[in-house]
């Protein structure tokens, strides 16, 4: 049941979400970090205790998304859209009552998303003892890193099948394996000159920019000495 419901949700805005910059210029920095926000959201996992830190609506606490992406007339029917977990429910003779303090009577898809949310809160316990907790879903430790990070931006960014190569000798594949990092720091210094000092670079240049980069690179590497001094070695 849960499964079929969330195919048939679609996304909305949640309007607890940060507020993105409107005027030209000053903020194209924040702009961008709000543009992006959902990429480090969607990969929080929670788990809730006391529930006294933890929004009940708009945090993906009981499902993989927030309960307002997934019964969003129940979330425009409600007074509480942005109560914390421990505001919505209470422990009553060892058991979670959940108090959804909806503003209207409910018919027809709310109350299929209403018997959806009750059914999966129906086995809930609130754990008054101990404090909410947080993870990071891309470490194995759960705790978030910048390597974890960037290690899955690439692999959504840059898929790895695209850069994979069977069959390359030592300096083939080590160059190959630097390109996307070239590709991605080229892009990001073209950006900054474009947003910050409005100065433009040709495309092929940009491209030469990306050789440089992965030459520079790989100036220090053994599988190349030998190419810089073609004599070194030799009797």
């Amino acid at each position: 049941m849960e499964a079929d419901y969330i195919r048939e949700v679609g996304r909305t805005n949640l309007k607890w979400s940060t507020k993105k910059p409107t005027t030209p210029y000053g903020c194209t920095v924040w702009r961008g970090i709000c543009n992006r926000s959902n990429i480090f959201q969607d990969r929080i996992r929670y788990n809730v205790k006391k529930g006294t830190t933890i929004k009940f609506w708009e945090e993906a606490w009981l499902f993989e998304k927030p309960i307002a992406l997934l019964c969003p007339n129940l979330y425009s029917s409600t007074r509480s859209q942005n109560s914390l977990v421990s505001e919505i429910g209470s422990m009553v003779d060892e058991r979670a009552n959940w108090n959804l303090n909806l503003s209207r009577r409910i018919d027809g898809d709310t109350i299929d998303g209403f018997a959806f949310l009750m059914n999966a809160l129906d086995s809930l316990v609130l754990d008054l003892e101990e404090d909410d907790e947080y993870f990071w879903k891309e470490s194995k430790s759960k705790v978030f890193t910048v390597a974890s990070c960037y290690d899955n931006l690439t692999k959504q960014v840059v898929p790895p099948r695209r850069w994979e190569q069977r069959d390359m000798n030592p300096r083939s594949k080590e160059v190959w394996n630097l390109l996307p990092a070239a590709i991605t720091r080229s892009i990001w210094l073209e950006r900054n000159g474009r947003v910050f000092e409005n100065k433009e670079t040709p495309v092929d240049k940009v491209i030469i920019s990306i050789k440089e980069l992965v030459f520079y690179w790989i100036s220090a590497s053994k599988n190349f000495e030998n190419c810089w001094n073609p004599t070194k070695g030799k009797s």
